[in-house]
């Protein structure tokens, strides 16, 4: 009776039962000189110059190789179940694959930082100075860019002055023969370690150079005009933000910024110098890659 009992135990036993085994497959994993890590299957490779690879959601990236810390090929480990009932046709059985990624593949893959935007703001062509600035990322937190100023005025035939005649026509020559231009240098901390986004704090240094006529004399004399030439060196300091309206590496941005500092300047025919305080605000577009 033991032993018929011991049979019935093993056949119902045997219903229904599991083979696992592992397998091990490898897969891409490309290490980035901004701490990036990105996993998938490298399908290019252009030797010295760049790579694509494509990762398990379908996005594919497109690196230069002196973006590039290392490359590796990781292990994964899949896991195989074939569930088995005696009972069913052989062709019914089902095979189970659970992929289960080790330590080092758990990791988000995270999109790499832009490395560079650049901006102009728009408002300032139709007002007096605008500027175009180039931005370039020296490490995760840290930029340094190039700023580029011009005379623009693109209002200057919309604003007429009232009053005495002598002071309207100096005005007047003033705003018709105005011009400048400037350049400069900043350096930018962003406190949430995407360098070229998001928050920043900054210190920025420019050289602005104008000219303009006046007319001297007065009225029913004769009247001389005399160019000047104005020059002026910015320091100031600056907080502000760039929005990526982008998903992807690179995309439009929008930026704003506000300043706060000194400016000392000089005119070379008066040989007058000054020191002025000063404050800015900007509102810019622009693009990052």
């Amino acid at each position: 009776m033991k032993y018929l009992y011991s049979t019935i135990i093993i056949i119902i036993s045997l219903q229904v039962f599991s083979v696992c085994n592992y397998a091990q497959q490898e897969e891409d994993v490309v290490y980035l000189k901004n701490g990036s890590i990105i996993h998938g299957t490298i399908t290019e490779q252009v030797k010295g110059e760049s790579i694509k690879i494509k990762t398990a959601d379908g996005n594919i990236f497109v690196f230069k190789m002196s973006e590039i810390d290392k490359m590796t090929k990781e292990k994964v480990a899949v896991k195989e179940e074939v569930i088995k009932n005696p009972e069913s046709d052989t062709s019914k059985n089902k095979n189970v694959k659970t992929i289960l990624k080790t330590d080092s593949t758990k990791k988000k893959v995270k999109l790499p930082n832009a490395s560079n935007s650049m901006t102009i703001q728009p408002i300032g062509l139709l007002t007096l100075l605008t500027n175009f600035e180039y931005d370039r990322a020296l490490s995760g937190s840290f930029s340094m860019g190039l700023k580029v100023s011009f005379m623009t005025f693109f209002l200057r035939n919309a604003i007429n002055f009232e009053g005495d005649k002598s002071d309207v026509e100096n005005a007047e020559a003033m705003k018709e023969s105005l011009s400048s231009w400037g350049i400069g240098t900043h350096i930018r901390y962003y406190p949430g370690g995407r360098a070229v986004e998001g928050f920043f704090l900054g210190l920025a240094f420019e050289k602005l150079q104008a000219s303009f006529d006046e007319i001297k004399g007065e009225t029913g004399t004769v009247k001389t005009k005399t160019n000047y030439t104005a020059s002026l060196s910015r320091l100031e300091f600056e907080i502000g933000h760039r929005s990526k309206l982008s998903s992807k590496q690179g995309g439009f941005t929008i930026q704003w910024t506000l300043g706060a500092g000194v400016g000392f300047g000089s005119t070379t025919e008066k040989n007058e110098s000054f020191t002025v305080p000063i404050g800015s605000f900007g509102f810019g577009i622009g693009y990052s890659f």
